[in-house]
């Protein structure tokens, strides 16, 4: 589960830590943990499988 999705689609994982002013930059964990995380989520579709829950929900 990712730390937040937004409503354009972008997924943060937790690679990123928010700060006071709401922004995310890179935290501790390194760029591989940042794509496991998202190939969980967006990379499905580059082998035929779809997210049928954001197809019928959305983002938001």
């Amino acid at each position: 589960m990712p730390q937040e999705e937004m409503p354009t689609g972008e997924v943060i994982s937790w690679a990123y830590n928010r700060n006071s002013k709401g922004e995310y930059k890179p935290g501790r964990r390194n760029e591989r943990w940042d794509k496991g995380e998202r190939n969980i989520i967006t990379g499905l579709k580059e082998h035929g499988l779809e997210d049928v829950y954001r197809n019928l929900y959305g983002y938001s």
